[in-house]
């Protein structure tokens, strides 16, 4: 059983950086207990949009989390605060520390996943055991998460313990508004296509995830109108698909919303008065429970990882679920698999090379994985490919300064920003988004001594843009 639990920032803190106010955490301490003394899981779940809301007399603005108004620091402050507070009860599912995040510029001094990034740090500061809920950009939504959230993959838990929050609703804007099925150009498998993007994203990386809203209508004259109760039907019939999908592929969910002070609200599954079920509730109570995920290890160290042929190659392996060991197949002439220090290293001949990783643990060996290694030949004179710059990782072959891949395509599975033009399989490659502080390293071998010109292919929206050349560091 579980129950996903809203509130507001500023009720429970209503000064930045101040004290918790004791009224409003009493409520919430309340209802944990409550619902602990029912055998009940509760997700704590922050409901400011990225935003903390300020009053000036009569008015109200919203300010992103991230501007001076309000700080990184200050949501950092709230949940060290609140994660102290809430550490002591034994049925808190996960600490969900925002949501739906939206707006969020792309040149922004402070992306989602930088913001989300310093949550976790300052809530493993107070609390190392419970669970992080991390929620996605762009409303959460599962059918955009892999064009706007993909980022998310790259945040680190010390305690190895995060999950990640998507939403979805079933109408023509996926916003919960609904008219009709008819108007909304549902049909059966609308909420199974939707929510595809965020259940394979989440296989693909071995990674953990709940649905944390979803909602059907129900038609307030169901009873009694032939038309509304066929419109029930036929939005059952798509919850139905949904929740089996889910199910089987080992995804919870929470379902929105419940509650008294929800009154007629169309999505709301309070008894009726009359204390008869509302339609949804034919199709809830038939799931239940979702399959439990694999227990077997799985690869989720980087898919895609290039390298200067000139320099030396280690890649790690990594995997979930206690990894005891890996077995690796198909390497290129040069480079070998360290059974005992668990690396690839070597040189790497130019091209692109898949290889095959699996990792075992004490319940046997998860799903063999494609991991594409590229070799990278450059030369002098010639063309430097700006998205071929030295492997290593951060610090070695470059610098980033935003969490994952803004541009989301997985052409190295690093934090280096890229877009991509063109159509397959031609597709071309840019680094982009890129911000006063980041660097890129190439390796190259010069063909013959001279005096070079070198130009720089580039576009910016930013007057007085400049960038820096160095040689031999």
């Amino acid at each position: 059983k579980l129950i996903r639990l809203p509130f507001l920032w500023e009720r429970v803190q209503p000064t930045l950086n101040g004290d918790l106010d004791e009224e409003s955490l009493s409520h919430l301490k309340n209802i944990v207990w409550a619902a602990r003394t029912r055998g009940i899981w509760v997700m704590l779940d922050l409901h400011n949009y990225n935003r903390r809301r300020f009053l000036n007399g009569t008015e109200i603005t919203d300010k992103l989390i991230g501007t001076p108004e309000a700080p990184v620091t200050a949501i950092q402050d709230f949940w060290k605060k609140m994660a102290f507070e809430f550490k002591g009860f034994d049925n808190i599912y996960a600490h969900g520390i925002m949501n739906e995040p939206y707006g969020i510029p792309k040149d922004f001094i402070a992306p989602w996943a930088n913001t989300a990034q310093a949550v976790i740090d300052a809530i493993r500061t107070e609390d190392t055991q419970n669970t992080i809920m991390v929620g996605g950009q762009d409303y959460s939504s599962a059918a955009r998460w892999v064009a706007q959230s993909d980022n998310l993959r790259k945040l680190k838990d010390p305690s190895n313990n995060l999950m990640f929050e998507a939403h979805i609703y079933f109408d023509k804007n996926s916003a919960g508004e609904y008219s009709s099925y008819v108007v909304d150009n549902a049909n059966p498998q609308t909420g199974v296509n939707r929510v595809t993007p965020f259940v394979e994203w989440l296989k693909k990386y071995n990674l953990r995830g709940i649905m944390g809203e979803y909602g059907i209508p129900n038609n307030p004259n169901a009873d009694s109108d032939k038309a509304d109760a066929t419109d029930n039907s036929l939005w059952n019939t798509v919850l139905n698909n949904t929740l089996q999908y889910l199910s089987d592929n080992g995804v919870n969910g929470t379902y929105w919303s419940y509650g008294t002070s929800w009154g007629t609200y169309k999505l709301n599954v309070l008894p009726n008065t009359n204390g008869t079920e509302r339609p949804q509730m034919a199709v809830l109570a038939n799931h239940l429970f979702a399959n439990l995920p694999s227990n077997l290890s799985g690869i989720n160290s980087p898919l895609v990882a290039a390298y200067n042929v000139a320099k030396p190659v280690s890649y790690k392996p990594t995997a979930t679920n206690n990894p005891t060991g890996y077995i690796v197949t198909q390497l290129p002439t040069g480079l070998s698999y360290n059974s005992t220090t668990q690396e690839i290293t070597g040189t790497i001949p130019a091209g692109a090379h898949i290889i095959k990783i699996s990792a075992t643990n004490a319940n046997g060996t998860g799903e063999i994985r494609d991991v594409e290694l590229k070799g990278v030949a450059l030369k002098i004179p010639g063309i430097l490919e700006a998205e071929n710059y030295d492997g290593g990782g951060e610090g070695v072959g470059y610098a980033d300064k935003s969490i994952g891949n803004t541009g989301n395509f997985l052409y190295r599975d690093e934090d280096v920003d890229f877009r991509r033009s063109n159509t397959s399989p031609n597709y071309i490659y840019s680094v982009t988004n890129t911000i006063a502080g980041e660097w890129l390293k190439y390796t190259t071998n010069v063909l013959q001594e001279a005096s070079y010109r070198v130009k720089l292919r580039y576009t910016t929206e930013t007057a007085g843009a400049m960038v820096n050349f160095k040689v031999d560091n």
